[in-house]
């Protein structure tokens, strides 16, 4: 992982670094990213070449690229292992197969199951809509705009799941969220 650092504060630097897009007020604008060099929760700043060298370690049970060891098969078991149960509630009804028989957060990972099968994250994304006042981004449009944005993202991600693990009936949850968010307006 060659281009990445432990400094939020790296997003900001100029370079070739990529910020989110929103649509606010019918213009596409890059939401300043946090710069706050806190890093609670490990705080890596990375791009997509170096995650997915760590999503592939991941996956290979502490195996690199070149096949040597970054940790051993048995750190990758107690890396999916319970430490903390989370809370589990059940999703509205539009999205009703993102229930999830458990989750908890393990040593750096979110363990939850999707469609039966137990699913590892590597980040502590929202099992349930982000529709309502659940963020913390300030002005009420860059509210909801954040918001529809990590919707989008998450209806993204479950269909493609879904088609990924090929589930004997797949879910539309790009019409479910969409569903959600006309409903909360």
């Amino acid at each position: 992982m060659t281009h990445s650092t432990s400094r939020h504060g790296d997003a900001a630097a100029p370079g070739d670094v990529a910020h989110t897009p929103t649509l606010l007020d019918g213009t596409l604008k890059a939401i300043a990213p946090m710069t706050s060099d806190t890093n609670l929760a490990g705080g890596i700043n990375s791009g997509a070449e170096d995650m997915a060298k760590w999503v592939l370690t991941l996956l290979d049970s502490g195996k690199v690229g070149d096949g040597n060891r970054l940790y051993q098969p048995r750190t990758a078991r107690r890396l999916q292992e319970p430490v903390t149960p989370m809370p589990n509630g059940m999703p509205p009804a539009a999205i009703a197969p993102l229930a999830s028989d458990f989750r908890f957060y393990a040593l750096g990972l979110d363990v939850s199951t999707f469609r039966g099968r137990k699913i590892p994250s590597h980040r502590r994304a929202p099992r349930l809509p982000v529709i309502g006042g659940m963020d913390s981004v300030g002005a009420r449009g860059r509210r909801r705009a954040h918001q529809r944005r990590i919707g989008d993202v998450l209806a993204l991600t479950w269909t493609l799941m879904d088609r990924v693990l090929r589930t004997a009936q797949p879910f539309d949850f790009i019409a479910g969220y969409d569903s959600l968010r006309a409903a909360s307006r």
